[in-house]
């Protein structure tokens, strides 16, 4: 999995999740992550750090390069968390920025 920069402090070895894949969009493959990897990537302008997760079930269905979207359990949060969290992390930066 690739996790955006800003999102990868709410992911941790255990958390289930689910995959659905481009060239099989009717299916929804589980899986749980296993190891949150230090090393990043830059694509297209943006920081994205490698997930490695195990596939629940029957993995015979996947091939090298297959892509698509994997939504990870993270817990329960707030409507108000997920309306403005991306927002409140936006202007605390800006803040954090405009300090002598």
């Amino acid at each position: 999995l690739e996790i955006e920069e800003s999102d990868i402090a709410h992911l941790q070895p255990g958390q289930p999740g689910t995959l659905a894949l481009t060239a099989l969009p009717n299916q929804r493959i589980g899986f749980v992550v296993q190891r949150v990897s230090p090393v990043f990537l830059e694509q297209d302008g943006r920081v994205v750090y490698r997930t490695e997760a195990a596939v629940e079930g029957d993995a015979a269905l996947l091939r090298p390069g297959m892509e698509g979207i994997a939504k990870v359990d993270i817990g329960d949060r707030s409507y108000g968390w997920i309306l403005f969290h991306r927002l409140a992390d936006w202007l605390r930066l800006k803040l954090w920025l405009w300090q002598p």
